[in-house]
């Protein structure tokens, strides 16, 4: 095996790690996936409101507005 098969070994080894991780952490609650059925603690979190855009005023000094 060369450098390379390892290297791709290794990524893939890692991307399944992280995908049971996920998996199992998903299938606990834990995910963020708020599916949970009230009991382990997704339905008692505050949902977060989402954020109101935030308005830029430029003033332009009124220089190009003479009358």
């Amino acid at each position: 095996m060369t450098g390379q098969d390892y290297a791709v070994f290794a990524i893939v080894a890692g991307a399944a790690i992280y995908l049971v991780r996920h998996w199992i952490l998903t299938a606990k609650g834990e995910g963020g996936c708020c599916k949970c059925s009230g009991g382990n603690g997704c339905a008692t979190k505050a949902k977060a409101k989402p954020a109101e855009p935030q308005l830029v005023q430029i003033d332009l000094g009124g220089s190009w507005k003479r009358d």
